[in-house]
């Protein structure tokens, strides 16, 4: 049922930046056959995830400015595992949830918000697998829903090797509403006929529904997400992790800039800031390294090192980040093990990703059995506060599985062997093996090229990209107002700064007693030469 929530249409000014659409919706506007007609927008909606509801109604507002017509459903509450309020839209304290806090602020007689969805269940037209390849493979009509799940269900247990076996009811309510989901879009799409459907990122279980069935429809479907900064967003009608387009984005807007100069020096603040441990698009994992710090007793000789990257983020993403050459990014490491140890005047270093203390123990156990395998090698564990920086810049050559660090490593001069996908593996600035041939003859060139100016053209468009918000107005990474008021009940925020700062403190003890299970201290670390 559609609540309409009657109210005096939004007015925009002449000042009023948000009453223009982006580009992209502009666009879709002119090709249809009668583009000066109304567009019809639906919004679909699962998760309470920092700014992605004021995104959402960002837009809405807009289109509601444009004198479009928009249906929003909010669809968290149907269906299980999501990033939701543990209230599960309740009677009692609906009325003050974000999403509708944020339909009453817009509220308009063109405007439709559904805040509950009695979704359809069926009994699954498959087993449910016992092995996450089997899962990652199943498929109902278009709609890749194996992939789908596995790529929700990994990012709730942070566990790149899930095991279906372990939790098979858990997969199969995820399936069953996935499913419930695809249908329901379809059905509404076939109703409604809007012109445009909206949904974030189109990775996950529910989001991905959407996508795949407005492909089925043909409708075209618009995913948006955070942008270069928090003041940010951006909409894309395909995936951001399809790497060809995103990095053909790169080019097309590095090439279309009029002052290179100023454009470099933009890029330039980006890979600084990172640096600096100040990062404009996200937190950064590296607040709590030592500055100059390096590992203690780095044997002479050339120095190779390699940042891992976090396996649960891409491990069910699709064919746009599968690997090539290695199956993935372990078996990658443990030939680069190979290799080093066959160079003879070598050491690798592999510096773990500091976010896998966050990740599921077992993710660290994976890494951590690593260290000891091999005379020339040295793990440096994720809570330790050896400085990524300065081994970056004390190695000879630095090799990822397609971690940032890799096209960083460009930028501050050292040359960059990349092992796996990543968006920046199309721009000319690493060197990319295709098995282990060929990384022991990349390795063992004293003079593989650095490109800096690839690496420019990354960090221009990680500076750059998305579209700034004009209704919302961020005041952090994690919250902000929309039209002035924060969304979230009073109690929600003391308890969202509550799980912050308790993550914080676990966080901090969790290194400082992996430091001393381990016997760190002064004496393990030397400083920068």
């Amino acid at each position: 049922m559609h609540e309409i929530l009657p109210a005096e249409p939004p007015v925009a000014t002449s000042t009023d930046a948000a009453s223009g659409l982006p580009p992209v919706v502009e666009a879709l506007r002119a090709a249809r056959q009668e583009p000066k007609r109304p567009m019809r927008a639906s919004f679909f909606e699962f998760q309470h995830k920092p700014s992605l509801v004021e995104t959402a109604f960002e837009l809405t507002y807009r289109h509601l400015c444009a004198g479009d017509s928009v249906t929003y459903r909010f669809l968290g509450y149907d269906v299980p595992n999501t990033y939701m309020s543990p209230v599960r839209g309740s009677r009692l304290i609906g009325r003050w949830l974000p999403e509708r806090a944020a339909a009453r602020l817009v509220a308009h007689p063109a405007f439709a918000f559904v805040p509950r969805t009695r979704l359809r269940r069926r009994p699954l037209p498959f087993d449910v697998p016992d092995s996450l390849e089997s899962l990652m493979m199943l498929r109902h009509k278009g709609f890749d829903i194996g992939m789908a799940v596995a790529s929700s269900l990994i990012s709730q247990t942070r566990d790149s090797r899930f095991l279906p076996a372990e939790r098979h009811a858990l997969v199969r309510r995820v399936l069953t509403s996935a499913l419930a989901v695809y249908e329901h879009v379809s059905s509404v799409i076939q109703h409604d006929r809007p012109d445009v459907v909206y949904v974030f990122n189109g990775r996950f279980a529910y989001e991905r529904a959407v996508l795949r069935a407005c492909q089925a429809h043909g409708v075209p479907c618009l995913l948006y997400e955070w942008g270069s900064s928090p003041d940010r967003f951006f909409l894309r009608p395909f995936s951001t992790h399809d790497r060809t387009r995103v990095q053909e984005e790169m080019r097309a807007l590095w090439h279309a800039v009029a002052d290179r100069r100023q454009a470099s020096e933009q890029a330039s603040q980006w890979f600084v800031e990172r640096r600096e441990r100040r990062p404009r698009d996200w937190p950064s994992f590296t607040t709590m390294q030592t500055r100059s710090r390096l590992p203690e007793n780095l044997n002479p000789g050339r120095l190779i090192a390699y940042f891992s990257s976090s396996d649960d983020e891409y491990v069910a993403i699709g064919d746009e980040y599968r690997w090539r050459g290695w199956t993935n990014q372990l078996e990658a490491v443990s030939d680069l093990i190979r290799v080093v140890e066959a160079l003879g005047n070598a050491h690798l270093v592999i510096r773990i990703h500091p976010h896998l203390m966050s990740k599921h123990p077992r993710e660290r156990t994976r890494w951590m059995a690593l260290d000891g395998t091999s005379p020339a090698l040295t793990v440096i564990g994720p809570e330790s506060d050896v400085d990524t920086y300065a081994l970056m810049e004390t190695a000879n050559v630095v090799v990822t599985g397609g971690s940032t660090a890799g096209i960083e490593a460009v930028y501050w001069g050292r040359p960059s062997v990349l092992l796996g996908p990543s968006d920046y593996d199309e721009l000319g600035a690493v060197h990319r093996p295709t098995d282990a041939t060929s990384l022991a003859e990349m390795l063992r060139n004293p003079e593989l090229r650095i490109d800096r100016d690839a690496a420019l053209m990354y960090g221009y468009f990680r500076a750059t990209f998305g579209e700034p918000y004009t209704v919302y107005q961020p005041e952090s990474f994690h919250h902000g107002t929309f039209m002035g008021v924060d969304l979230r009940p009073k109690a929600w925020r003391l308890l969202a700064e509550m799980r912050q700062r308790g993550l914080r403190t676990i966080q901090a003890l969790r290194q400082r007693y992996a430091r001393i299970g381990q016997g760190a201290g002064p004496d393990r670390v030397r400083p920068e030469v």
